[in-house]
């Protein structure tokens, strides 16, 4: 058997075995709850792209608010998908979809700040590593599928709070406001962690969903206001 053989079958066994690893179990409410809540995220999301593709001044703002813009909405769209469809493979995959957005809403809500407010070789530099890091995210939950989701928490959360290493620039290309916003967003996500990980109490899913929907506003009004 060759090496590429059996790294073929190793990387088939895996998969077939996380497929057998079934989704989290909501109830009927839980879904309904986690489904309509992401469900608004989405039309606001769609609704706030367009906002903000008008206030663009330049072809640079353009096209990061749309980057950030068609993350966001890829975000809340498979969220969306994942709680609202119950075919069981489907959701399976759909998943994988939702997890897989999240690194790309990261490195896509980076993306305006790090290229329009902070720019230069620092914002361009940054805005490789990060879309590195979301592109390598993504490979690993296509590849791991459903195991090591304590693994995927901790990246979202360390690729978030990379910007505490851009404090300064930060700080010298956004007004207090702007800051301010950024900060509440990130801590929205994280406290909203607390509630992702208890799954064994009900709702605190769609709990989460509501910080994740705080933490996406807080965020889209410091772009939207400060950046754009």
């Amino acid at each position: 058997m060759t090496t590429s053989n059996a790294f073929t079958q190793t990387a088939n066994a895996a998969k077939e075995k996380a497929k057998q690893i079934p989704a989290k179990a909501y109830s009927v409410v839980e879904e309904w709850l986690n489904s309509i809540s992401h469900g608004a995220g989405l039309i606001a999301a769609i609704v706030g792209l367009f906002f903000m593709l008008y206030r663009a001044d330049n072809t640079l703002e353009l096209t990061t608010a749309a980057i950030y813009g068609s993350t966001l909405i890829l975000m809340f769209l498979s969220s969306t998908l994942y709680h609202a469809i119950s075919h069981h493979k489907a959701k399976s995959w759909l998943k994988l979809f939702d997890h897989s957005a999240i690194y790309l809403l990261i490195a896509g809500t980076y993306t305006p700040l790090l290229l329009v407010s902070i720019g230069g070789v620092l914002g361009i530099t940054m805005t490789a590593i990060i879309w590195c890091l979301a592109i390598a995210g993504v490979a690993f939950k296509l590849v791991a599928q459903h195991r090591f989701p304590k693994v995927s928490v901790m990246t979202y959360l360390l690729m978030g709070w990379i910007a505490l290493g851009l404090i300064y620039p930060l700080y010298m290309a956004l007004p207090g406001a702007g800051l301010w916003l950024l900060v509440a967003g990130g801590l929205c996500f994280s406290v909203g962690v607390c509630f992702y990980v208890a799954k064994k109490v009900k709702y605190t899913h769609a709990i989460w969903h509501v910080f994740v929907i705080g933490g996406c506003s807080c965020h889209y009004f410091s772009i939207y206001y400060f950046v754009v």
